[in-house]
């Protein structure tokens, strides 16, 4: 499954697609993209990490893509956990670029 560079959508990723650790790396990227996109952001601090978090002036619309996005996520990442190590990510592509996204929007807050 290549996600990189087509049109699939973030909505249109399906889990028994993805079959190999770097199809994962590869939905949580489009997925952490997708979500990054909609966030109104404003940079802080927790635990001297920075953090973003999402303002009140977020469309109902944008609030809701957010919120299947997000959940598309957390079920990518449990089916992960049940194939995958952190170790075999690491040997794909994309790996630091959704590390990156994560340090992006560490703290979500709607």
């Amino acid at each position: 499954m290549i996600l990189v560079g087509c049109t699939k959508k973030s909505e249109d990723i399906e889990l028994s697609d993805l079959k190999t650790a770097c199809d994962y790396v590869d939905a949580y990227e489009l997925l952490g993209d997708s979500m990054i996109k909609l966030m109104v952001l404003e940079p802080g601090t927790h635990k001297g990490r920075e953090i973003v978090t999402v303002y009140e002036g977020v469309s109902e619309e944008e609030k809701d893509r957010f919120k299947v996005l997000k959940e598309k996520r957390r079920l990518v990442h449990r089916a992960r956990l049940e194939k995958y190590t952190n170790e075999e990510l690491m040997e794909c592509s994309n790996y630091q670029r959704v590390l990156q996204q994560n340090d992006e929007y560490l703290h979500m807050v709607l």
